[in-house]
């Protein structure tokens, strides 16, 4: 990926022209495409919000990480290693069975 804009080619792209059914197959436990897009659609849209409000406001000031933080931040982002057990918040958590147009259009807009 090189640009923001290439996020919809990279999340929806693999799910173009696919049945529906497709959209909602998973393993058991985790969560299936239709799944995945409303998440990520959620998280846009809160990022969206949290930069329109921080617009107002004076320019954050960088507080330094902590050891844990350091260590989660490389082992998640560097190493790509995600605990077991972890799980997204709870406003961030799609719906069981989300509508696969409904969470693409979400993502899109």
């Amino acid at each position: 990926m090189t640009a923001f804009a290439d996020l919809p080619t990279l999340v929806l792209g693999p799910l173009a022209g696919r049945p529906e059914a497709d959209w909602h197959k998973a393993p058991p436990g985790k969560w299936s495409p239709a799944q995945i897009v409303e998440h990520l659609a959620i998280g846009l849209e809160w990022s969206a919000q949290r930069f329109e409000e921080r617009r107002a406001r004076d320019p954050m000031v960088r507080r330094p990480r902590s050891v844990a933080q350091r260590l989660g931040y490389f082992l998640v982002m560097r190493v790509g290693w995600v605990p077991s057990g972890a799980e997204a918040p709870a406003q961030s958590r799609p719906a069981e069975h989300p509508d696969p147009a409904a969470a693409e259009r979400r993502f899109r807009e």
